[in-house]
């Protein structure tokens, strides 16, 4: 991987919009709002499929929103997600 693009990723990891998208997720779980959460996590991921960020903080997101919402299998795909993310060496400093 040349140097532009591990630039390019770092920079892409800490996106300001991407974090300020995250920090309005988590406001909305604290509010109850947990199925209009659930759907700015879908939309989060399918805009910015590969950022790190939002691949880390989909676990604990899915995990409330489907406890907000009693729904097992979205549970599921926070416990699968975080699995994932265990074995990627990219999420060993987290």
């Amino acid at each position: 991987m040349d140097s532009q693009t591990k630039k390019s990723q770092q920079s892409n990891n800490k996106n300001p919009k991407i974090i300020a998208e995250i920090q309005n997720i988590y406001a909305l779980l604290g509010e109850g709002k947990f199925k209009e959460a659930l759907e700015k996590i879908n939309d989060c991921e399918k805009q910015n499929p590969n950022n790190e960020n939002i691949q880390f903080n989909k676990v604990g997101l899915l995990i409330d929103a489907g406890f907000g919402l009693k729904d097992q299998n979205v549970i599921k795909r926070g416990i699968n997600a975080g699995e994932k993310n265990l074995q990627n060496s990219k999420f060993k400093k987290y």
